[in-house]
């Protein structure tokens, strides 16, 4: 009876074991869905997301002592295709990575079809505002992109305020990821 027991609770860690690891693989599927990394991409998973860490930052699994290519400073972090931010400090089993949202950081992009430069400024959380002429054409669904970073897709125009006694208009621009919900992301490793 007693060796009945012990093994019962046995299968009970192991179920509950299986089920984490099902809902593991659920939440990569979800995060991931048919993206195909590139050689140079190491897979890490978010341990700490922004609500949890100061500053607009995250924290990732991978540091200097578990990842399959070195993680270093300066790397940069992305979610289905959206860079999100660069990887700012590198511990033994964990990284630092600093969202390019982070209030006040300016990041150079250009925006929409015609590719009209602008800054990002962050405001957190995954929003960024720009300040364009005010003859400029921006539709609301415009991507951003990095030239720095290969053209890669850092928002979308959420809104635009077009004051017309403002010489500038100001373009609010959102990440098309939820930094809330972020349970994977990508780090190039070149």
């Amino acid at each position: 009876n007693l060796r009945l027991k012990e093994e019962n609770e046995q299968l009970k860690l192991e179920a509950l074991s299986a089920k984490q690891t099902a809902e593991n693989y659920r939440s990569l599927r979800s995060s991931l869905g048919e993206y195909a990394p590139r050689l140079d991409q190491v897979l890490a998973q978010v341990l700490v997301t922004p609500e949890r860490a100061p500053f607009d930052t995250v924290i990732v699994d991978l540091g200097k002592n578990n990842s399959t290519r070195p993680i270093v400073r300066g790397h940069i972090a992305e979610s289905g295709g959206v860079v999100l931010g660069e990887v700012v400090e590198v511990y033994p089993y964990s990284a630092k990575v600093r969202l390019f949202s982070s209030a006040g950081l300016e990041l150079p992009v250009v925006v929409g079809p015609s590719k009209i430069p602008a800054t990002a400024i962050g405001r957190g959380g995954g929003n960024f505002i720009a300040s364009m002429p005010r003859g400029v054409t921006v539709a609301l669904g415009d991507l951003v992109t990095v030239p720095a970073l290969g053209e890669r897709v850092l928002a979308t125009v959420g809104a635009v305020d077009n004051d017309p006694e403002e010489p500038l208009q100001k373009v609010y621009l959102k990440s098309p990821v939820n930094l809330f919900t972020l349970n994977w992301l990508w780090i190039n490793a070149r």
